[in-house]
């Protein structure tokens, strides 16, 4: 056995000597330079491109086999220009020479500088290596196929493999897209691995580079630091230790005027495990910082707008990624970030930008799965706080600051595949602090315990949610269809029962001072809605203020134009108890200043409202109504109006024990213009209404029934100068108070008036009108009264409601009227007048000129024609006067022609049967008594 042993060291030991002597001998007797022309024919046959070796070649062979090359490059395909398409400054790869005989690979650091890769694509969408790959599938397709050579019984692969390193120096990559014109670079590329082999030992790793891009317009710089450990034969690899640093120095795109740019940092940390056997990657220790800026500019009216945004965040988590199951986890994720947002517009007043500062928080855990189109996150959590700088607007303002904070919770499940997402358990508040808000502070609430949402159909479902805002409590629900299309919305919504002043004084509004101070105490409503994208509609509406209800339904077509429709129900309404209190409503105001006096301006075509655009349809029924006091029940209303012309048809009511029946109409544009009204009332109790309206008793009383057809021109604030119309009305069994207008009464009232008052009264049996307005005045055609002892009548009766004043000649005709002086009188001239927005302004008197003329027709008969037989035609005395014959002139007493009552004591009562009487004295011979 020793012999075979000792001949084989030394067949071994001369190996070696000529091993050794061929690595001394060599490089000296072999010139590698030589080959250089065979190196570029192999490349261009393997590859079809021409390639060429500037450089010297160094061969070394002991202890190290190793060459070492210098510059080298591949052409470029035709049509990229001349640049190659891959270029090396040198190349330097060596291998231990005596350990491949044991079949182990021990290869030095391998070392290639300055490297160059040019990859692009022309306009037609060809890339520069397309040809290579055309070559290289002719050549596989035109090789014959080589017979498979057996293995050799103990053959075995390499017992050992290390690479020492890998260092690139200064390589650059450029990929140049002309069809999108685009470039982009990475320069300056420096790769440093450490030690490699079989066994599971860690080797750093690290690579730094600098990156510019065309589109978007972008430049900065990368660095990766790592330690790597390979464990082959477990198919597991670590690194530990990663980090990753991203600096961006620019970043900018622009677009129809717009600019936007980006500048910062970005740097990740991480340890990874990555089994390739089981297919899994486990990240431990996360972590994400960056620290980013913006500035964004685009034009605005008359000026630029500018915004900046800075951004400093911070994520960590823990995460496994399982390849073969398509399965990732992410584990304690937390997101912090700080923000500020400054806002300027060059054209604006502002004294500086709007700022916003504010802090986000975000946690959650959250696993996908790829496979399957599926992700969920378990307890996200949102938390932010902000403060909002509004500068002063203009000079003399103060800025203003606010300030909030807001939260979001929810689990969330999302199938990106189908385009379903669902919420689950969600919950959002709010609050805001800060002078522009009213009260100077806002809450709001949002909760649901499930919410889903389709984006691929577009489709919503919220079956129910929770809302809260000030002191309003909401709840409902929310379904939509077609959202990203035709949107198509629809639901309930009810609000539980709140104080409408505790809301106004939430939001700061003024609260009405109202006549019943337990006014606008109680509300709530609750309602179903659709809404379209040119429609919508409420059904089912049940509204409450304070003992209203109000139910009904409505719908709008188009919001253009809008077409409504409507039916409405309210059980009361008592108008009085919103009024402002009497003493308010009473207390006059100071006019206004005169406005300086300048040149009209032009007057500009007026835009069409939207009273003009709308269309109106509806009904409004209340069960019972009362407004300033006067009352109704079962009101109904029919309410049309087109091109800004509406009209109520018809509307009637039941009221003091009558009816009350109408049509009414208007055109609502700028202002209320043109109305009509044709009214009809039957066996109203006109007394009892005009007591409650006027809050002490009424002038008139009595069952009314009356006919009016009233129209107008011009505004509604000077309606009364224009009305004109028609009016029939007959009240039946009625009093009249202000005058007491009876024969006993009335016959006292010469040489004086009596003013309105309402203690005197005047019962009748019927009181009747009929009348025509014209301009606002109102012309009697028939004017009377009848009452037990009575008819009272007036002929050419005038009312102006311009000037709230009127003229009214009464006759009335009575056996019961007294005698005058032993006159019989039945028939009595009487004159109304005056202003009657105040009945005390109101004036009756006798119309004492019509009174002597009714005299002389009485006294004209037998004693006129016996005194006229006995004197010739000539009359002594005041006789004359008083019986129409001769003696003294006209106008010495009485109205003096001009219908109104006299004041004074001329042709009273008592001169008048004093004339008769001493006239009749002398004609029968008797004297005046002393």
């Amino acid at each position: 056995m020793r012999k075979p042993f000792k001949v084989g060291l030394i067949i071994f030991g001369v190996l070696v000597a000529l091993v050794i002597v061929a690595a001394l001998v060599l490089p000296m007797v072999v010139d590698p330079n030589q080959y250089k022309g065979r190196i570029a024919q192999e490349v261009q046959k393997a590859t079809g491109r021409e390639f060429a070796v500037e450089g010297d070649i160094d061969l070394s062979i002991f202890p190290w086999l190793g060459v070492e090359i210098g510059r080298m490059h591949m052409a470029n395909a035709e049509g990229f220009g001349d640049e190659p398409m891959i270029a090396v400054e040198n190349a330097e790869v060596r291998v231990k020479l005596l350990p491949l005989l044991s079949r182990e690979l021990i290869v030095d650091t391998v070392v290639i500088q300055n490297p160059v890769i040019r990859l692009a694509k022309d306009e037609q969408g060809r890339t520069n290596w397309q040809d290579i790959l055309d070559h290289m599938e002719r050549q596989a397709a035109e090789k014959p196929a080589e017979p498979e050579q057996p293995k050799e019984p103990g053959a075995s692969p390499l017992q050992k493999v290390e690479l020492a390193g890998l260092e690139i120096e200064n390589g650059l990559l450029v990929w140049s897209d002309m069809q999108a014109k685009a470039s982009y670079e990475i320069r300056e590329l420096n790769v440093d691995v450490g030690e490699l082999s079989m066994e599971a030992q860690p080797f750093p790793v690290s690579v730094d580079c600098a990156f510019v891009a065309s589109q978007p317009q972008a430049s900065g710089s990368l660095e990766l630091n790592s330690v790597i450990t390979l464990m082959l034969d477990q198919k597991t690899a670590r690194a530990e230790r990663t980090n990753l640093k991203l600096n961006i120095d620019k970043l900018v795109q622009q677009a129809e005027g717009s600019t936007q740019s980006v500048t910062g940092r970005l740097a990740v940390a991480a340890n990874a495990v990555a089994d390739w056997g089981q297919g899994v990657t486990d990240i431990q220790g996360l972590k994400l910082t960056s620290d980013l800026h913006a500035d964004l500019e685009s034009a605005s009216q008359g000026g630029r707008a500018t915004q900046k945004i800075s951004a400093q965040s911070t994520v960590a988590a823990d995460a496994v990624v399982r390849w073969v199951e398509g399965l990732a986890r992410i584990n304690g994720l937390a997101l912090t970030t700080d923000y500020t947002l400054n806002m300027a517009d060059s054209a604006a007043k502002a004294a500086g930008p709007q700022s916003i500062a504010g802090h986000v928080e975000l946690a959650g855990n959250t696993e996908a799965n790829w496979t399957k189109s599926v992700a969920q996150v378990d307890g996200l959590k949102v938390n932010t706080t902000f403060t909002l700088d509004q500068p002063a607007s203009q000079a003399g303002s103060q800025p203003q600051r606010m300030t909030g904070k807001a939260s979001l919770g929810a689990d969330m499940r999302t199938n990106w595949a189908e385009g379903l997402a669902q919420l689950s358990k969600l919950a959002l508040t709010a609050e805001a602090n800060g002078q522009a808000l009213p009260s100077g502070k806002a809450n709001l609430a949002f909760g649901a315990e499930t919410m889903n949402v389709n984006w691929t159909t577009g489709r919503l479902e919220l079956p129910r949610f929770t809302a809260k805002a000030y002191v309003l409590n909401m709840t409902g629900s929310l379904q939509g269809e077609s959202l990203l299309e035709k949107p198509n919305l629809r639901g309930s919504l009810s609000v539980a029962e709140f104080s409408p002043r505790e809301l106004m004084q939430a939001l700061a509004m003024e609260i009405p001072k109202t006549a019943d101070a337990a006014a606008l105490k109680n509300a709530s409503a609750q309602l179903n809605f659709q809404a379209t994208q040119d429609s919508a509609a409420i059904s089912n509406l049940e509204a409450k203020l304070d003992e209203t209800v109000l139910t009904g339904k409505t719908t709008v077509q188009g919001f253009e134009r809008p077409d409504i429709a409507f039916t409405l129900a309210a059980n009361r309404l008592n108008a009085d108890r919103y009024m402002p209190p009497k003493a308010a409503a009473e207390e006059k105001k100071p006019a206004p200043a005169p406005a300086p006096t300048s040149a009209p301006a032009e007057k500009k075509p007026a835009e069409e409202s939207m009273l003009q655009k709308m269309t109106v349809n509806g009904t409004v029924n209340v069960g019972q109504f009362q407004a300033m006091n006067v009352k109704a029940s079962d009101v109904r209303m029919t309410v049309r109006g087109k091109d800004g012309v509406f009209h109520v048809d018809p509307f009637s009511a039941n009221m003091y024990s009558g009816k009350v029946t109408a049509t009414a109409g208007a055109t609502l544009r700028e202002q209320i213009t043109n109305p009509s009204l044709a009214l009809n009332i039957a066996n109203l109790q006109i007394g009892p209404l005009l007591d409650d309206y006027l809050g002490k008793l009424g002038w008139i009383g009595g069952s009314t029934t009356a006919k009016l057809d009233l129209s107008g021109q011009g505004a509604l604030d000077a309606i009364m100068k224009t009305l004109d119309g028609s009016g029939d009305i007959t009240i039946q069994h009625g009093l009249l108070r202000g005058f007491n207008i009876v024969p006993g009464a009335v016959s006292q009232l010469f040489g004086t008036v009596a003013s309105g008052s309402l203690e005197k009264v005047t019962k009748f049996d019927q009181l009747g009108a009929r009348f025509d307005i014209d301009q606002g005045d109102l012309d009697f055609k028939r004017l009377f009264m009848v009452t037990a002892d009575s008819k009272v009548e007036s002929k050419g009766a005038k009312v102006s409601l311009a000037q709230e004043s009127l003229s009214m000649p009464l006759t009335m005709v009575s056996n019961k009227i007294p005698n005058i002086k032993g006159v019989p009188i039945d028939t009595l001239p009487l004159v109304l007048s005056g202003s009657y927005s105040d009945l005390s302004n109101l004036k009756l008197g006798v119309d004492e000129k019509a009174f002597q003329q009714i005299v002389q027709q009485k006294a004209s008969g037998a004693v006129q024609k016996e005194l006229q037989k006995q004197l010739g035609g000539k009359l002594p005395g005041g006789l004359g006067d008083v019986l129409g014959g001769p003696g003294k002139s006209e106008g010495s007493g009485g109205t003096g022609g001009t219908g109104q009552p006299s004041g004074g004591k001329k042709s009273s009562g008592n001169d008048v049967g004093k004339a008769i009487e001493e006239g009749l004295g002398g004609l029968l011979g008797g004297g005046k008594k002393k």
